[in-house]
């Protein structure tokens, strides 16, 4: 069995780009984005996944940073 540093090693020997598998689960979320209303503003926005139902916008705000 092969670990993750060993594959890390056998990259980094063969200069290939290391994608870590979640990083690559996560952009296949990416692709299959849909459409969803943000909780807070009830804007729409892509949503990348079901726990993802505050819009970009509002989490970058003050409020939501602090915790209300």
């Amino acid at each position: 069995m092969t670990t993750h540093r060993d594959r890390t090693r056998a990259r980094k020997a063969e200069n290939l780009p290391e994608i870590d598998l979640e990083e690559k689960s996560h952009l296949e979320e990416r692709s299959q984005a849909k459409k969803r209303r943000c909780l807070i503003c009830d804007s729409s926005f892509d949503s990348f996944g079901p726990g993802n139902r505050i819009c970009p916008t509002c989490k970058s705000s003050a409020r939501w940073k602090t915790g209300w």
